[in-house]
């Protein structure tokens, strides 16, 4: 009951700021983008979708896989249950058997105690199987994780476009994420990763066992999410086409 009184008000609060006539707004996703205009919330020439805040293709160029004896499945987040945290854990524990000496779960990560959603260490400290499944805290070379990784989670229950995903297709590496708003903007089904059900460990473990288990799917999934990035995510694209929306709206101004 809470939830939905608070979705309530926040959604009020949103359609009045919404209405400002002279704000203009941004937006990362379709869904987004359609559920503001649909609800109503402003006109149709007040708000633009840009895909994500992009990524620099020559600093996160390609990169093939790194040949090891372990594979290494990699959560990129902060440690906040809505990020997936628990189904990436549950979906390890599913895969035990079959991997504890073939691959490695990490989840790379700061905490985030203020947020609601945040984990505390010690509650992540149980969900964790060492050295099969371990929290490898924060990192400031996410580029360096994602290179090292062969196949890249993020089981978010939504997201605006995730910056972690934007800079996994960048460097070539097969990505499983939820169908969630946000997160399915990411990926093309069977093409550079698969989308899985939000809260479906199960599903989710299915996913990961069939690119750990296939060498060369991992690598043509990369190298096509490495072409997806290409095609919707230079963050060269992303200024220009900020600074066009810029134009637009300072032209209507005069």
């Amino acid at each position: 009951v809470r939830v939905r009184v608070r979705v309530r008000v926040i959604t009020y609060i949103m359609s009045l700021a919404l209405k400002n006539k002279r704000s203009y707004y941004i937006v990362q996703n379709n869904d987004d983008f359609k559920q503001i205009i649909n609800e109503n919330f402003t006109i149709k020439e007040h708000i633009f979708l840009i895909k994500g805040s992009g990524v620099c293709l020559k600093e996160f160029s390609y990169q093939d896989p790194v040949k090891k004896d372990i594979l290494r499945v990699l959560l990129p987040a902060r440690m906040l249950l809505d990020k997936g945290i628990k189904e990436f854990c549950n979906a390890a524990l599913i895969l035990k058997d079959k991997f504890s000496n073939k691959a490695e779960f990490i989840l790379t990560g700061d905490l985030d105690l203020i947020n609601g959603a945040g984990i505390s260490k010690k509650k992540l400290l149980k969900l964790l199987d060492e050295p099969y499944l371990i929290w490898s805290g924060y990192s400031n070379n996410i580029k360096e994780q994602l290179c090292y990784a062969d196949v890249v989670v993020l089981p978010s229950y939504r997201e605006g476009l995730p910056k972690s995903l934007i800079d996994a297709c960048a460097v070539g590496r097969p990505i499983i994420t939820t169908d969630a708003i946000g997160c399915k903007e990411c990926v093309i089904e069977g093409y550079n990763g698969y989308l899985v059900p939000v809260g479906d460990a199960q599903t989710l473990a299915d996913k990961i066992e069939i690119l750990l288990n296939d060498e060369q799917l991992r690598i043509e999934m990369g190298k096509n999410a490495r072409k997806f990035a290409e095609e919707n995510f230079d963050i060269n694209d992303v200024v220009n086409k900020h600074l066009e929306i810029y134009e637009t709206i300072l032209k209507k101004q005069q």
